[in-house]
């Protein structure tokens, strides 16, 4: 869109928006330290594909110093090794452990360090050296606060390239849980928490004003412009938070994302209640194994590159309904990345599996489009009984095991829905909703 429709201001800024049809990807940082961002950095290297890591996400919401890592990663666009190196900033506040621990510091914090090679050894002097202890000054704080999101800059003026950011925090005046964001959405959730949203622009409060307030301890700060952190509370606080927003933002009815990975604090002596998470939920704060909980995270993260379109309504026949559908890709083809996964899907010899039915992600004509500057899109063909179906899309050779693609396995009808197919008076973005094959 180059202006907007209703004020005709030219927009100068492009971002990607998420499919319709794709399901979100979540990244939540509740607390967060200096293992967090190790194990992104980990996450990150089991990852194939040249790009940071938040490509891979739609939506990023944070608390405490995890606040600070999200606006660092989504807003500012630092990548993780940047975090990483500016660690010596962000822990120049006075933190007391307060007996909070992160998922990874089990394994990480132990005199065995150099066996685990989810924590390689030649971080862990920046790791013994970012976490001496220091005070600092509240002026020395708000410097480098200013230093790392600038002076001026709002968060609702930040893009994000299209990612959603949300910060989690306490209203001083109420102690009740609310939300900075640079998205619009109604102004009280379900779960109960509040958007700050003021009317005015010019009243919108400054990056560094809503970092400086999600890291204000509640027990023994004053509360900064009137907010401070969110404190320390059960960890599903956060985690029922981030469902709320991506409920709300996309309309999903209460269905879950295609991946939800939360790091950050949890209470030492707790305990999960199951073995495994499910297959979305990629829970880092909790005591797994390391191994599987990074191949869990990197599996999904892979598979929901892909989603699945229709072409054109579904046709009735005897059997039911006839489906001609294509599976896209999130990247497009100006990202260095695209030709990367086109690569890496056709040297894996990589399938989709759907319907009883099996195709190769990439032949040779799809191949050579790719080359061209093609968009990613594979042709296949489906029939269900009725509109309450589903249908369930996996790709098998790029994951350990074969993992569904985004929003799958998918009801019929929702997928219609999704797609503005329903739609008898035209679509809201006023585009054809069907290709010539």
């Amino acid at each position: 869109m180059d202006t907007c429709p209703l004020c005709g201001i030219p927009n100068k800024v492009n971002f990607i928006l998420k499919p319709y049809t794709a399901g979100p990807r979540c990244l939540s940082i509740d607390g967060g330290n200096l293992q967090d961002i190790l194990s992104l950095k980990i996450l990150e290297s089991e990852l194939k594909l040249p790009m940071p890591l938040r490509e891979y996400f739609d939506i990023g919401i944070g608390s405490g110093l995890g606040a600070l890592l999200v606006l660092q990663i989504f807003c500012k666009e630092q990548s993780i090794g940047d975090c990483l190196d500016r660690f010596r900033a962000t822990n120049t506040f006075d933190i007391a452990d307060k007996t909070l621990a992160s998922r990874f510091s089990q394994d990480s914090a132990s005199d065995n360090y150099q066996g685990n090679k989810y924590f390689p050894s030649r971080l862990y002097s920046h790791w013994r050296e970012a976490l001496l202890p220091g005070k600092h000054r509240s002026s020395t704080i708000n410097s480098d606060l200013k230093a790392i999101f600038g002076k001026e800059e709002t968060l609702f003026e930040c893009s994000g390239n299209g990612k959603k950011i949300a910060i989690a925090a306490t209203r001083s005046k109420d102690s009740s849980i609310c939300v900075f964001s640079n998205y619009n959405r109604p102004e009280m959730s379900p779960g109960g928490h509040t958007l700050i949203r003021p009317e005015k622009l010019k009243d919108e409060m400054l990056i560094w004003h809503i970092g400086r307030a999600a890291i204000s301890d509640p027990l023994s700060q004053k509360p900064f412009h009137g907010y401070y952190g969110k404190g320390i509370g059960d960890h599903k606080d956060l985690t029922n938070l981030t469902l709320w927003e991506q409920d709300s933002i996309w309309s999903r009815a209460k269905k879950p994302p295609d991946i939800f990975i939360c790091l950050g604090t949890r209470i030492k002596d707790e305990k999960p209640a199951i073995k495994h998470p499910c297959q979305w939920f990629s829970d880092h704060r909790l005591q797994y194994d390391a191994k599987d909980i990074i191949e869990l995270s990197s599996d999904g993260l892979s598979s929901s590159l892909f989603y699945l379109e229709l072409i054109g309504i579904p046709l009735v026949n005897n059997d039911g309904f006839f489906c001609r559908a294509q599976i896209r890709c999130r990247l497009t083809p100006s990202q260095p990345a695209f030709m990367a996964l086109i690569e890496w899907l056709r040297k894996a010899k990589t399938y989709f599996h759907y319907d009883h039915k099996t195709v190769p992600c990439v032949n040779r004509q799809l191949y050579e489009e790719a080359r061209r500057g093609v968009a990613f899109s594979r042709y296949i063909e489906f029939s269900l009984v009725s509109l309450s179906d589903e249908i369930d899309v996996q790709i098998d050779g790029i994951t350990k095991a074969s993992r569904s693609i985004s929003n799958c396995p998918y009801r019929l009808r929702n997928l219609i829905e999704d797609q503005g197919l329903n739609c008898v008076f035209g679509h809201r973005d006023h585009k054809r909703r069907y290709l010539e094959v």
